[in-house]
C-alpha cells in the first residue's frame, strides 16, 4: 500500500503553557484518503489546537470532517475521504477479495501489502464483468440498449446512487425547512432511514433529532477507532465487527449506508449477485413478473439497523400498503410463531426456517402445510415494537428455529437470505 505524507501540527498544554509539539506525519493512501489512526490522532488533539494551528491544518481536517447538524459537538466524519483499514485475513470475504485482486493482475506479494481500504479504492475502477452487465440490465430495463462494456463498477454504482437520490429527494420546501433548523443535507438520508419520511423528520423536535444523530456520529467514530486500533496493531477495547460504507445497492432506498463487513456487500461481484437475489425475492414475495420502477427495500442483511443499533438480520421489503398481499417463496409446514405477527414456515427438505414478520394478516395457522409456491400467505403490516412503517421483514434460520435473532448487536444469528434457490429471474 503506497502512502504519502502531509504535515500537521498538534499543540498540547504543559504546566499551563502552550508548548508546540513536534509535527506528526499524516499518512494518506495513493487515492489521497487519510489513514484512520491519523484521523483519530487529529480529533483527539483538536481541542488543544490554537486558531493558528487549526488554520494550518484546515486542508487535512476538511477532508475528514463534515459540518455537523444542530451544533452537535461529536465529530461528523466524512468516510469518503478516510481509508478503510482492515487487514486481509482468511475469512470468506477476505478470500474473495484476494481472489478478485489476483484476477485483476496483482501478485500474492502485492496483495500481502494491501488491506481492505486498498481493495475498496481499486474495485470501483475495474470494468464490469459480463455477468454483472447482465444483472445490471435485468435490474434496470432503461439500460437494456446502453453499451455497458466500458462501464466500471464505479460507473454503475454512481448510476444507481443518482437514481436513489432522484427517487427519494426532498422537495425544495422541505430543504428550506431543514436548512432553517440547521440540519445538513448529508444527514437527511440517515434521518430518512430512522423516521421513514421527510415530513416525519420535520415533525420531530430538535432534541429528538439531535439524540438520533449523536448516536450515529458516535457509531461512526467508534467504527473508525476500531480501524485505528487494528492499524496500530492494538487489540480493540471492545468487540465490534467492522462496518463498511457501500455507496449504492439496486433496490435499496439509502445510499452510503453501513454494511457489516462479513456479509461481503462491499465486494462488487457479491453485491451484483445480492442485488439480483433481492429483486427475485421481491418479485416472488409480491407475485409480480416485473419489478416496478420505484421498488425498494428499507433494510438489507447486515446493514446498520437504527431501531436497535445493531446488524440487521434479514431483508425489509417495503412496497405497497397494509392491504398489499404477500406470497410464499418456499413451501413447508407452518410452525408456531414466537410473536403474533410472524408467519414461520419450516422446510424439512433444506432444514431451514423462513420467517415473515410485521404481518397485519396471516392466512395460515400452526400445523398447516403450504405445498405450492405463489400462494397468498397474508398481508404485510406495521406490527411490532421495532416497526416504523408498513413492510415485511424476511429472515432465514438454520433448523427448526422458533425465535428470531434480536438484532441489537453486531453479530448475525440468522443465515444469509441471499442463498434462496429456484426463484425465477
Amino acid at each position: 500500500m503506497k502512502k504519502f505524507r502531509l504535515l500537521g501540527f498538534v499543540l498540547t498544554l504543559c504546566l499551563c503553557f502552550a508548548i508546540a509539539m513536534p509535527a506528526f506525519a499524516v499518512e494518506t493512501d495513493e487515492f489521497g484518503k487519510v489513514m484512520p489512526s491519523d484521523v483519530i490522532n487529529m480529533l483527539n488533539g483538536f481541542n488543544t489546537l490554537s486558531k493558528k494551528d487549526i488554520n494550518e491544518n484546515e486542508p487535512v481536517l476538511n477532508t475528514v470532517l463534515l459540518e455537523p447538524s444542530l451544533d452537535i459537538t461529536i465529530p461528523r466524519l466524512n468516510y469518503q475521504n478516510i481509508h478503510m483499514y482492515k487487514p486481509l485475513g482468511n475469512s470468506e470475504t477476505d478470500i474473495a477479495v484476494k481472489e478478485e485482486l489476483r484476477e485483476h493482475g496483482y501478485s500474492d506479494d502485492e496483495i500481502a501489502e494491501m488491506d481492505l481500504g486498498d481493495y475498496l479504492n481499486l474495485s470501483p475502477t475495474w470494468i464490469m464483468s459480463q455477468e454483472s452487465i447482465e444483472i445490471a440490465k435485468r435490474l434496470h430495463p432503461e439500460l437494456t440498449n446502453v453499451d455497458l462494456n466500458s462501464w466500471t463498477n464505479g460507473d454503475f454504482s454512481a448510476f444507481v446512487k443518482e437514481k436513489i437520490f432522484a427517487n427519494n429527494a426532498p422537495t425544495n420546501e422541505q430543504i428550506l425547512q431543514f436548512e432553517a433548523r440547521n440540519i445538513k443535507q448529508e444527514d437527511m438520508q440517515f434521518l430518512l432511514k430512522n423516521f421513514d419520511s421527510y415530513d416525519n423528520i420535520l415533525e420531530q423536535t430538535d432534541e429528538v433529532l439531535k439524540e438520533s444523530l449523536e448516536s450515529y456520529y458516535q457509531f461512526l467514530y467508534d467504527n473508525l477507532a476500531l480501524q485505528a486500533s487494528l492499524e496500530q496493531g492494538i487489540e480493540p477495547l471492545y468487540n465490534r465487527d467492522l462496518y463498511v460504507v457501500v455507496e449504492s445497492f439496486s433496490g435499496y432506498k439509502y445510499p452510503n449506508d453501513l454494511f457489516l463487513e462479513k456479509v461481503g456487500t462491499h465486494i462488487p461481484k457479491w453485491r451484483y449477485q445480492q442485488q439480483d437475489m433481492v429483486a427475485r425475492e421481491f418479485k416472488a414475495l409480491y407475485n409480480t413478473s416485473k419489478l416496478p420502477t420505484n421498488y425498494y427495500t428499507t433494510n438489507l442483511y447486515g446493514t446498520l439497523s437504527t431501531s436497535v443499533w445493531g446488524a440487521h438480520e434479514g431483508i425489509d421489503f417495503a412496497y405497497g400498503s397494509s392491504s398489499t398481499e404477500i406470497y410464499n417463496m418456499i413451501t413447508g409446514e407452518v410452525k408456531e410463531p414466537y410473536t403474533y405477527h410472524q408467519l414461520r414456515i419450516y422446510d424439512a427438505n433444506t432444514d431451514k426456517t423462513y420467517s415473515y414478520l410485521h404481518m397485519s394478516k396471516k392466512n395460515f395457522i400452526t400445523g398447516d402445510t403450504i405445498s405450492s409456491l405463489n400462494t397468498c400467505v397474508g398481508k404485510q403490516g406495521n406490527e411490532g415494537a421495532n416497526s416504523s412503517g408498513v413492510h415485511v421483514h424476511f429472515e432465514v434460520h438454520e433448523g427448526d428455529v422458533k425465535d428470531c435473532s434480536p438484532g441489537n448487536d453486531d453479530k448475525l444469528g440468522s443465515i444469509s437470505p441471499y442463498q434462496m434457490h429456484n426463484l425465477p429471474m
